[in-house]
């Protein structure tokens, strides 16, 4: 879905004190949580962004998916989530490094809705998976915050996003799994670029009052 000017500059005005609280509790510069969160929920429109208040594409826990694959019905899949989040289930674009034909399954419990090559050997595929649903972003946010912290996979990212390296960060994330995009890191720099254009973009000058 298009996005207007307009729309992000008040996402980006929006999450400042969010990220900001996420940098007292956990260190992490602001611009990341910006710049990945901006990403992942498409300046804060999408579906899952304002239906389950989740900016960050968060998943459901091991233990969680653990008991979905184990299910032996869809109705024995636990509505809820180890941790006591609710879920929402939501088409979201994964890719694959194989060819659609090879593909049986989901690696990542979820229904493959279409694959298609993408050109490179590989798969895009749509597929409904279920993400976290959220009381509000701000909690969203921490959570994402407390896994960079605290999961041993995003250690290299969490330094990054300590630091401020962007650029570091966007290689770490992809290589911790977080994503299967190819161009993910790409896709965050170029988010970076355009937040740094709009943040140096001054606002219109006020009305004259000179008579």
């Amino acid at each position: 879905m298009p996005v207007s000017l307009t729309q992000k500059k008040a996402y980006v005005a929006n999450t400042q004190p969010i990220f900001s609280l996420v940098k007292e509790r956990f260190g992490i510069a602001p611009r990341i949580a910006l710049v990945q969160s901006a990403l992942e929920s498409n300046w804060g429109i999408s579906e899952l962004a304002t239906a389950g208040l989740n900016i960050f594409s968060i998943t459901p826990g091991e233990d969680w998916i653990d008991a979905m694959v184990n299910a032996k019905s869809m109705d024995a899949i636990p509505t809820w989530s180890t941790n006591g989040h609710p879920v929402v289930y939501f088409p979201t674009k994964e890719y694959s490094k194989y060819p659609p034909e090879k593909i049986r399954y989901w690696e990542i419990p979820g229904d493959i809705v279409s694959k298609v090559p993408d050109g490179a050997g590989g798969s895009l595929c749509v597929v409904n998976r279920y993400f976290r649903k959220y009381v509000s972003w701000s909690e969203c946010a921490g959570d994402w915050g407390g896994k960079l912290a605290s999961e041993p996979r995003y250690a290299d990212a969490f330094e990054d996003a300590k630091a401020g390296n962007l650029a570091g960060f966007a290689h770490e994330i992809v290589a911790s799994g977080y994503v299967t995009d190819p161009v993910y890191a790409t896709e965050l720099i170029n988010t970076n670029i355009l937040i740094e254009q709009m943040l140096l973009d001054p606002p219109p000058a006020a009305p004259s009052t000179v008579a």
